[in-house]
């Protein structure tokens, strides 16, 4: 599994106390949120002794598929790159 740290808290509290002198500024520049985040199927929410969110995300046995590295439609003349179907990894090159 992939324990991966969001920032989103569980309450306003819990969010100035991991952000005492800049909490508002954070806020307002959307660099933390209050609540939940969006979660993916297979995906688990767990929440850590300082009310911040985390994902668990089992590890992928990735299936990549080529994509136009500009998101559009695959061409010849456009660049693709290879991006996994269920997770969304990029392939190393």
């Amino acid at each position: 599994m992939i324990r991966t740290g969001t920032s989103h808290y569980r309450s306003e509290r819990e969010a100035r106390d991991a952000y005492p002198l800049t909490y508002l500024d954070a806020m307002l520049e959307g660099r933390i949120s209050i609540g939940k985040p969006p979660l993916k199927p297979g995906e688990t929410l767990l929440v850590d002794e300082d009310g911040r969110y985390h994902i668990e995300t089992p590890e992928c046995d990735h299936d990549f598929e080529a994509r136009a590295a500009d998101g559009g439609a695959i061409s010849m003349s456009q660049p693709t790159i290879s991006v996994c179907a269920k997770c969304g990894a990029r392939e190393p090159e």
